[in-house]
């Protein structure tokens, strides 16, 4: 009876082990389907910032980076910080690493969904966007964080895109409250612009009057507010 149960136990154990190979083999197996065959990947080819990596170092990085295949993607801050946290490799841990984590986001999240549907929304965001890092970049009479803005740029972009087209996770726009709001836009970047340090700076004018023609839609003034939130703390040390 004793030798009975023994047999029995022995054959849970490697039941549980075999499957447990079995889940780690069918990972595996997904994870090789990701490899690509081309000598080159080109995650960028925009002229500001292009990017590419050889074959063997992309299937290296897509076989450690599983959040590029989540099928819950987060938005592009928390992503690298959870990726720092992590502490697996040191492949993006510098500046220039971070760029171009944020260049593979803006890659990958690309290819979950129709993409090219928003190729006009994406480049008036993306344009959008380096107007705003480089208007705040002269304020601030220039600065590394800026130049490393440029390439990570296109990942805010692609999450804002992400999340509110194919998520549709942000609020219902009232487009009738959206001149009302533009308004007060402006109102904000002029007050910004009659400070001191700012008011006899026509590049910067010009630059600002730019943005707000450029903005033609509640989609792009929401996000970029949101995306200029991000420079505010420069503002306040200058006054």
């Amino acid at each position: 009876m004793k030798a009975l149960k023994y047999i029995f136990l022995v054959f849970i154990a490697f039941s549980c082990l075999n499957k447990t190979n079995t889940k780690g083999l069918e990972l595996l197996n997904t994870k090789e389907s990701r490899k690509t065959d081309l000598d080159t990947v080109y995650i960028s080819k925009d002229p500001l910032v292009e990017l590419y990596y050889l074959k063997d170092e992309y299937n290296e990085i897509i076989m450690e980076r599983d959040e590029f295949f989540s099928d819950d993607f987060k938005d592009p801050d928390l992503t690298y910080e959870n990726y720092l946290k992590a502490n697996i490799d040191n492949r993006f841990v510098s500046q220039f690493g971070a760029d171009a984590y944020y260049q593979c986001y803006a890659y990958f999240l690309k290819k979950k969904y129709n993409s090219k549907s928003y190729n006009t929304e994406r480049s008036k965001l993306v344009e959008l966007y380096h107007s705003i890092n480089r208007a705040y970049s002269i304020m601030a009479k220039g600065g590394s964080s800026f130049a490393h803005n440029i390439p990570r740029v296109y990942a805010y972009a692609e999450w804002d895109i992400y999340n509110h087209y194919v998520l549709n996770t942000t609020a219902e726009n009232n487009t009738s409250y959206f001149q009302t709001e533009k308004d007060l836009y402006v109102d904000s970047n002029t007050r910004i612009l009659e400070l001191e340090e700012f008011k006899n700076n026509e590049t910067l004018k010009l630059l600002f009057d730019s943005i707000h023609q450029k903005i033609e839609n509640q989609f792009e003034l929401e996000h970029v507010m949101q995306f200029q939130e991000r420079f505010d703390y420069l503002i306040s040390q200058q006054r």
